[in-house]
């Protein structure tokens, strides 16, 4: 299981206790060597899913079949773009927080 899958399956068992998923809660079930940096980012994007009511697959890599770029007409310079345009949202996001 990977880290993110880790941290979404703790904030998801939180969150079915009525607990709200903090990051000190989270962070107490992980297993050791989670980044945090990582956690963050991810429990940022789990609780801004959860107020648009979408639910975050867990183990999706494994799920998901991998899409080649030149299958989905995307660059990777268009990818990089979009994935570096993602991570300033999360990072101003966490800033406000």
């Amino acid at each position: 299981m990977s880290h993110r899958d880790e941290i979404l399956k703790v904030a998801n068992e939180l969150a079915a206790r009525g607990t709200t998923p903090t990051t000190a809660l989270v962070k107490a079930r992980l297993t050791p060597g989670v980044p945090m940096a990582e956690l963050l980012s991810v429990l940022a994007h789990w609780k801004q899913s959860q107020q648009q009511g979408v639910t975050l697959p867990i183990e999706a890599s494994s799920q998901a079949p991998a899409t080649e770029p030149a299958a989905t007409g995307e660059s990777v310079e268009q990818r990089l773009s979009r994935i570096e345009a993602k991570l300033d949202t999360l990072i101003a996001l966490l800033s406000r927080g």
